[in-house]
């Protein structure tokens, strides 16, 4: 298991300098899937990731993000075949 001390302290403005330096730029449509521990400890918890992505993509930009959760339906394959059933029956894929 790695030092939580041994990770970076990230504040919001190196944030978002470390996004333009990448090459995203204002009014970009860009996909979100990330491990927010990855990136280091966050002056002000994570949600800075998602301000320092719109302070770049100002108003113009848009944001895409993964939607996940235990237990998700779309991994099918861990549910019974009644489960299964019962879950496409009332709410379909989209």
């Amino acid at each position: 298991m790695q030092d939580e001390t041994a990770k970076p302290v990230v504040v919001r403005s190196q944030l978002g300098a470390d996004l333009r330096r990448l090459g995203l730029r204002a009014g970009d449509t860009v996909l979100l899937h990330v491990s927010v521990k990855a990136i280091g400890w966050m002056v002000g918890g994570p949600q800075v990731v998602l301000k320092a992505i719109f302070d770049v993509l100002t108003a113009e930009g848009t944001l895409m993000m993964l939607a996940s959760w235990e237990g998700n339906p779309y991994e099918l394959d861990e549910w019974s075949d009644e489960e299964q059933q019962r879950w496409l029956d009332e709410c379909p894929p989209f």
